[in-house]
């Protein structure tokens, strides 16, 4: 199975990524395919794990990284080639519990996407614009507190992310 830990998000912080989402699309191209992330599906990863079948071994790990609730707050939006997404505004915390939970992945074996972390939430894939978009930040905060372990799979066609487990903060 196709597993990543995150940070997922209550609804009222969902709808600013939102917001930002509509002002890009705004850029797109409209006779070339996006991908847009589904609100269901957005997110902040932590760890991405990949094609693993032994979930109890992540469990693990997480039951055995505590941490603090931390606040995560929109930043400016960027790219990495054509994946579009929002920043974080600091994302000191979710770095140092990325790593924590990381180090954890290393002591067990367990395999992950070693690439540092780059706080991000990805709004489109495939988003090729017609000229640069310009998108002021809209402030929005949430706290983090609970990490997940996901699944990623597609049902009828649908990209679908399910939490296997997760762990509150302390």
């Amino acid at each position: 199975m196709r597993l990543f830990i995150a940070v997922n998000f209550d609804e009222e912080f969902k709808k600013t990524l939102l917001r930002y989402q509509a002002e890009l699309k705004k850029f797109a191209d409209p006779y070339r395919k996006v991908n847009w992330s589904s609100p269901a599906n957005l997110h902040l990863t932590l760890a991405f794990i990949g094609e693993y079948d032994f979930p109890e071994n992540v469990r693990a790990v997480l039951d055995e990284v505590p941490f603090d609730p931390f606040v995560i707050r929109t930043g400016k939006c960027g790219n990495f080639g054509s994946l579009w997404w929002v920043g974080l505004d600091g994302g000191n915390e979710a770095v140092a519990l990325s790593n924590n939970i990381r180090n954890g992945l290393k002591s067990a074996g367990i395999p992950y996407d070693p690439k540092p972390m780059k706080p991000h939430i990805t709004l489109a894939r495939e988003l090729y614009p017609l000229y640069p978009p310009r998108i002021r930040p809209i402030p929005a905060e949430t706290t983090a507190s609970r990490v997940s372990l996901m699944k990623s799979e597609r049902i009828a066609g649908k990209l679908t992310y399910t939490e296997v487990y997760g762990v509150n903060a302390r």
